[in-house]
């Protein structure tokens, strides 16, 4: 759902990389692994294999590994400067400066409407006393003398 928006790409990414690792850390080593959906696995097998090697290698790296995990959830979360926070506090600003601009535009609109109903209604009085000074010539017209009644 959210795959176009930037802040989710950005999550997404630093959360793989805590599971790619580095070369310093390869949490793959200990059985730890991200698949190609995003889902991070543990191969029991894996680990059993390593640690039964390397005790002290596979902690190491586990606890590496889990680290950078809290270190990136942490960052992502921070209340005051975190990633989620920034893009809340973005999409907030975005969301009142649209209803800003809705706003001004009705105000904008409210204003039209005024002008527009003091133009209909001059025009509807204009109009009222157009067709009353019409009806006035008509009757004129009518009582004026006829070429018929001037023959008589």
């Amino acid at each position: 759902l959210f795959v176009g928006n930037s802040t989710t790409r950005s999550i997404t990414s630093r959360i793989s990389d805590v599971f790619v690792g580095s070369s310093a850390n390869l949490p793959m080593l200990a059985g730890i692994s991200i698949d190609r959906n995003g889902a991070a696995t543990f191969d029991k097998a894996k680990f059993m294999e390593a640690y039964a090697k390397d005790p002290a290698a596979v902690e190491k790296n586990v606890t590496a590994t889990a680290q950078r995990l809290v270190d990136t959830s942490k960052a992502i979360t921070n209340s005051t400067d975190g990633t989620l926070t920034v893009a809340i506090r973005g999409q907030d600003a975005a969301v009142k400066d649209y209803a800003d601009q809705v706003k001004r535009f009705n105000d904008r609109m409210t204003a039209k409407q005024e002008v527009l109903t003091r133009q209909y209604d001059a025009l509807d009085a204009m109009l009222s006393k157009l067709k009353s000074q019409g009806d006035w010539l008509a009757g004129q017209l009518k009582s004026l003398p006829t070429i018929e009644s001037m023959k008589n």
